[in-house]
Order: structure tokens, then C-alpha cells, then sequence
């Protein structure tokens, strides 16, 4: 194959046919990194059922590919997809997202595209009775420690803000995982609605008592 560090990705929603090197890729975080939380490899099936979901959800998922200009063939190198936080209507607008890349197509700036795509594609989902305004909040939760700040730098300069950290929440290797939460917000016109109303509600709560009192008086 061609190498990957001059090569340029395609980057196109996702095929059945990807499905086997997604699992390859997929299982090789789980067996040597701390990234996934799974602890044995898992099997096509997951993928599948996983793949499947995502769509039923009528969410993005994306692969990166790479086209092998000696013989045509067309190699993945990454994926990212989304689910749904949380089950209910009342987290229709809020998504988790996964990225992941093969491990020798890592530091080529591969990511930060794919990445950005997904964003993109979270923003078409179609308005719908269970999303009445879409996708608004995009959340990743991701490995972070002394001697991991990737993941970090990663997200940060996709405009993710770190709102968090979830301490020894999962064991693996031996050892106990941190992980940052990340969150993304894609309607700023939301976001500032949300923000004057917590103001307003937070403006009774210290004042209120206070004019209580007062109309006592």
C-alpha cells in the first residue's frame, strides 16, 4: 500500500464492506491501549449490531479511506460514529461520538479531518419529532493521565471544551483509567438561550428569599 503519510484520504459515510477492517482496528485498541474500555476482542458481530444502531438512529458513521494507486484497492484507515447519550426523547439532541485510526496512520493530521466531517454530518441530522432541533451537544469521553495528553490536545483544538473528569471509573491493565469528558455545542443560538435562562434561574435563587422577606416586611 501506499504510504499513508503522502497519500490523500477519502473520507465517505460507511459500507458494509468496511465493517471487517473497522473490527481489525476496533479490537486492536481494545488488546494493547487503554482507549476502549472492552478488555477481549470482540467479535464482527458487535460491529454489525453497533453499525446498524447508529443508523437506525439516523446518525452519522464515517470512515477514512486510502486508495492504493498500485492495484485500486481501497484501504481504511479510521472511522468515527455517533450514538445517542442517553435512550429517551429527551436526549434526542445529544450524542456521544468515537474516533478511532489505524495505528500506523496516526500524527498525519488524518483525524482532525475526519473529526471535523463528523461535526459537519452532525449537523445536517435531519429535524425530526424525536430531534426537534437537531443535534446540539456532541460529547466524547476520553483516556487522559500524566503520560497521555494526546487525546487532549486532540479534542481541545476541535473547539471541545473539557467540562470534566471522571476519576478511576474503569480498570484495565491492571491499573485504574481516568477519563476527561469533552463536550462540543452546535447551536450557539441554543446555547445562548440556555445561558440566560440558567442566569434567570439562578437570579431567583440568590435574590428570591431575599425579595421574600422583603414582601414580608
Amino acid at each position: 500500500m501506499a504510504s499513508t503519510a503522502a497519500a490523500t484520504i477519502t473520507i465517505r459515510p460507511t459500507l458494509y464492506k468496511d465493517l471487517w477492517e473497522i473490527l481489525e482496528i476496533y479490537n486492536h485498541y481494545i488488546v494493547h491501549t487503554l482507549v476502549n474500555a472492552w478488555t477481549d476482542a470482540q467479535p464482527l458481530s458487535y460491529i454489525v449490531e453497533t453499525y446498524h444502531d447508529v443508523l437506525d438512529q439516523g446518525l452519522p458513521h464515517l470512515v477514512a479511506t486510502i486508495k492504493d494507486e498500485s492495484n485500486g484497492i481501497e484501504k481504511v484507515l479510521g472511522f468515527s460514529y455517533t450514538t445517542q447519550l442517553r435512550p429517551g426523547p429527551a436526549y434526542g439532541h445529544v450524542v456521544e461520538l468515537s474516533i478511532y485510526f489505524a495505528p500506523n496512520a496516526t500524527g498525519n493530521g488524518y483525524g482532525s479531518k475526519l473529526l471535523a466531517a463528523i461535526v459537519e454530518a452532525l449537523k445536517a441530522v435531519s429535524v425530526s419529532e424525536k430531534r426537534p432541533n437537531g443535534i446540539l451537544e456532541v460529547f466524547v469521553y476520553a483516556v487522559v493521565s500524566e503520560k497521555v495528553n494526546n487525546a487532549v490536545n486532540f479534542y481541545l483544538r476541535a473547539g471541545f471544551e473539557r467540562n470534566g473528569t471522571l476519576k478511576r471509573v474503569r480498570w484495565k491493565f491492571g491499573r485504574y483509567i481516568d477519563y476527561g469528558q469533552f463536550q462540543l455545542s452546535l447551536g450557539e443560538k441554543d446555547k445562548e438561550e440556555y445561558t440566560q435562562e440558567s442566569r434567570r434561574s439562578r437570579s431567583w435563587w440568590i435574590f428570591g428569599p431575599f425579595a421574600w422577606e422583603l414582601w414580608r416586611t
